[in-house]
């Protein structure tokens, strides 16, 4: 779970009209300095009873807090400016439910793969098996007056076939495995 900075303004007012609404906050000026960025953001609001706050939510995590500033205009005064890191809420909407779960799609994919590369690795590991087992028969019927090699050449040409097949395979599978990795860094 990700955390974001939450800055709140204490805003008093003598107008005590309406209840307090508040739109949604939005970004004045943005200044890039070479260690740092200053973004004002502004948030116009109506003080219920004399009094409203005011939340900003979404700064950055490494905002040095200190340097948090409210401003009011009018006839309205900045009590005073809190802050604090707070959980970021799991349901931001359509666009993050949709991220999300193309992220565990393709976390599942992912893990899909993993596991047939596992198989493979196994199917590789008796492949070898079979290639020690021959190895030991051949060198055993060599002893005989009269050895055969058509049974010796036809194991050999299908433990030559399986283990093409096998690397082709394991290829295309690292070669997947690799690119949705990197599509699942992106998302992530």
């Amino acid at each position: 779970m990700k955390n974001y900075t939450k800055a709140w303004l204490v805003v008093t007012s003598v107008l005590a009209a309406a209840p307090v609404s508040a739109k949604a906050p939005r970004i004045k000026r943005v200044v890039v300095f070479a260690d740092r960025a200053e973004v004002i953001r502004v948030q116009e609001l109506s003080c219920s009873g004399g009094r409203g706050d005011v939340e900003f939510g979404d700064l950055p995590q490494g905002v040095d807090t200190r340097t948090l500033r409210g401003l009011a205009s009018g006839k309205a005064s900045v009590i005073g400016v809190t802050s604090r890191m707070a959980p970021r809420a799991e349901d931001r909407g359509d666009e993050t439910s949709t991220l999300k779960q193309e992220r565990l799609a393709k976390g599942d994919a992912v893990q899909a793969l993993v596991n047939e590369r596992t198989g493979l690795n196994e199917r590789e590991q008796t492949l070898k098996g079979y290639e020690t087992y021959l190895r030991t028969i051949v060198i055993e019927e060599m002893r005989s007056a009269k050895p055969d090699p058509k049974p010796w050449q036809q194991a050999l040409d299908v433990l030559k076939e399986q283990r093409m097949k096998l690397s082709a395979r394991q290829g295309e599978a690292d070669s997947k495995l690799r690119t949705l990795r990197r599509e699942l860094a992106v998302l992530e």
